[in-house]
């Protein structure tokens, strides 16, 4: 427990802040770890530095995704719903959870967008060249990013977020 105290200490946390979590139901490790995460990552950005695009294109991928994106910002306890690290200490707000879903499903639609924008540039650019191994290669790829796009596009909808 003191290297995890030491580790949230330094990560910019205040003893009060600190004793906060714990008496809202928070291990020190949890404390640590969310602390140092939030300090690395930079707070208030919205990660997805390695893109938005689930490992499948189902509702588990896109849950893997969300938690891959929010890790070390989120957290879902069964007792008091989805918590928001602000910064300074974990808040109820189940608004925030549907809100950051929504803005990940806006990025990964965008990011499908041009996705499948630059896969049907480069069909184009193959069947001008009359490449038929490029051909073939592009439209292959043109299929994948299209599937992305229609995935993307489903779920973009609120009620399915």
């Amino acid at each position: 427990m003191a290297d995890a105290l030491s580790r949230a200490m330094l990560a910019g946390l205040s003893s009060e802040q600190i004793r906060k979590m714990l008496s809202d139901g928070l291990t020190m490790e949890e404390i640590a770890d969310a602390a140092e995460r939030v300090r690395d990552s930079g707070e208030g950005e919205f990660l997805g530095e390695d893109g938005f695009r689930p490992s499948d294109f189902s509702d588990a991928g896109n849950a893997k995704k969300f938690i891959e994106v929010n890790r070390g910002r989120l957290l879902y306890t069964d007792s008091r719903g989805w918590l928001w690290w602000d910064g300074v200490r974990w808040v109820a707000d189940d608004h925030k959870a549907s809100a950051l879903a929504v803005q990940m499903s806006d990025k990964m639609l965008e990011e499908a967008q041009d996705a499948y924008r630059q896969a049907l540039h480069q069909q184009a650019e193959a069947k001008a060249a009359g490449d038929r191994a490029e051909m073939e290669r592009a439209t292959a790829l043109a299929r994948e990013e299209r599937e992305y796009y229609n995935h993307a596009n489903r779920t973009r909808s609120a009620r399915y977020i």
